[in-house]
């Protein structure tokens, strides 16, 4: 299941929900510690999209790795095996929300996630139509819409 967890979470990081997370209302001005002060009425967000892609963070950054999170968690420099599982949250991984506003459902979601993505590899062959591959995610406004594509299901044999 950690390389199924790991596949998981590079498809978040790549193609999450949308470019920006964690929008908020400044609802009376707020000044940060370095001096930047932020008007009432301002809406303020997170660049998701760009801190998953990050190449200072990310080697190879816009490459699709589905075990890059299993690598990681098998180094020898990790020393917190949860720092690299989909459920976990830090400045790197945006995709369910950071601090006290994170996601208290991703736990249940993830799992959910994982369990049907297992019975489905397990169960069936599955392929794009011949000479096609993953379509493209449009973006409207920072929110992240999936493209379509017809995809063959056949139960596998025995």
């Amino acid at each position: 299941m950690h390389k199924i967890d790991s596949f998981l979470r590079e498809t978040q990081r790549l193609d999450g929900l949308g470019l920006v997370t964690m929008r908020r209302l400044a609802l009376r001005p707020f000044t940060f510690s370095n001096g930047v002060t932020v008007p009432a009425g301002t809406l303020i967000a997170i660049p998701t999209n760009a801190t998953h892609r990050d190449e200072s963070i990310y080697s190879n950054a816009d490459k699709f790795d589905g075990f890059r999170f299993a690598r990681l968690r098998g180094s020898k420099e990790d020393t917190v095996t949860s720092r690299y599982q989909t459920v976990s949250t830090s400045s790197e991984n945006l995709s369910f929300g950071l601090g006290r506003h994170t996601c208290p459902g991703r736990f249940f979601a993830v799992n959910e996630v994982k369990a049907l993505f297992a019975y489905i590899v397990a169960t069936y062959d599955i392929k794009f139509e011949e000479g096609k591959g993953a379509p493209r995610a449009l973006c409207i406004a920072g929110v992240r819409f999936p493209g379509t594509a017809n995809v063959m299901f056949r139960t596998r044999q025995k």
